[in-house]
């Protein structure tokens, strides 16, 4: 699964796929806002998938939680 996301027409949408961010559901979703501005979403694994995951433990602006419901951002 490719992680990166973008925003289209106000969405946050996985950019290889092109299906909205959907976060609903009982597992837990992180992103991580890398050093070059490309955000990246999936879902925490405990143990296995974290934010330091997504850029191999490099550089990060932001970190966190996210929820959101076919491609809007909720919280």
């Amino acid at each position: 699964m490719d992680y990166e996301v973008v925003i289209e027409n106000g969405r946050l949408m996985f950019k290889k796929s092109g299906k909205p961010v959907d976060t609903t559901g009982k597992a837990k979703w992180i992103f991580v806002l890398s050093t070059s501005k490309t955000l990246y979403v999936g879902q925490k694994t405990k143990g296995t998938f974290q934010h330091s995951s997504f850029l191999a433990g490099g550089a990060t602006l932001s970190a966190g939680r996210l929820v959101a419901e076919d491609g809007v951002l909720r919280v």
